[in-house]
């Protein structure tokens, strides 16, 4: 103009048309210029503060989904982003609002695709933070991130088992774990462990015993019978010898009347 030559426009702003007397501001959020001719909207992904004069780059956690956007947002709750879109979060991972990464889910917990927070299993254990798994039969829950046997004499036939849900076989004997096996007539068991023959002068005459009780006395069972013939065998002989002397005796009696008679 007025035969000057044109000058490039100052940067963070623009001129559309050749040799205009003002070169306008492109210095607003969201816009710049990089050649001075025209004013644009910063990418999808990036922003420009106010009064600066590049675009840079949505920081971890946020994002700008649309060019025409000022600024850069937050993602919501159980995802991130890289800037230009919000992901959910992995299984096993969570996070919360305006986290700027999924963070792994701490050990014995889950969480599912999309989370916010971790969770704790109510029943079985947690398998990779990515999903809760029953204990099986036979075993129960001794912590978040593991299943154990139940112990020795004891089972579990169910799949939410804690330890104190495994029951004693009273009268009868776990082997699997997850079932029990009546003893038989004669025998009985206490601990679940194993069957017992009943001890003498006791008796059993049913199946699944907790315990032999005693035999009443003057029965042919175990030892009661036993002791009973014995003192009744004992009596005999003592009768017995007390006959055999008597009768010595009055032999002698006889002998020494007709010897001096």
């Amino acid at each position: 103009m007025d035969g000057a030559p044109c000058k490039k426009c100052p940067q963070g702003t623009y001129s559309e048309n050749e040799c205009s007397r003002f070169c306008s501001s492109c210095l607003s959020p969201g816009y710049f210029t990089t050649d001075g001719i025209s004013c644009r909207m910063c990418p999808i992904g990036t922003y420009k503060p106010l009064n600066e004069t590049e675009c840079r780059q949505c920081p971890k956690g946020i994002y700008k989904p649309w060019a025409s956007l000022d600024s850069c947002i937050r993602c919501p709750t159980g995802s991130t982003t890289d800037g230009k879109s919000c992901t959910k979060c992995p299984k096993g991972t969570f996070a919360r609002f305006g986290w700027k990464e999924c963070q792994t889910c701490r050990l014995g917990t889950y969480s599912p695709l999309g989370s916010d927070k971790y969770h704790f299993c109510n029943s079985g254990i947690a398998i990779n933070g990515t999903l809760c798994q029953l204990c099986p039969t036979g075993t129960f829950k001794y912590s978040e991130t593991q299943c154990r046997e139940c112990p020795s004499g004891t089972y579990s036939d169910n799949l939410r088992s804690t330890e104190s849900h495994c029951k004693t076989c009273s009268g009868a004997v776990s082997k699997d774990k997850t079932s029990c096996n009546a003893c038989s007539k004669g025998t009985y068991s206490v601990h679940g462990t194993r069957c017992q023959q009943c001890p003498k002068g006791t008796h059993s005459n049913k199946i699944d015993s907790g315990y032999c009780p005693q035999c009443p006395l003057g029965t042919n069972k175990g030892q009661r019978r036993q002791h009973h013939l014995q003192e009744m065998q004992t009596g005999r002989l003592a009768t017995k010898q007390k006959q055999d002397k008597m009768h010595r005796k009055r032999v002698y009696i006889q002998i020494q009347q007709r010897y001096y008679f």
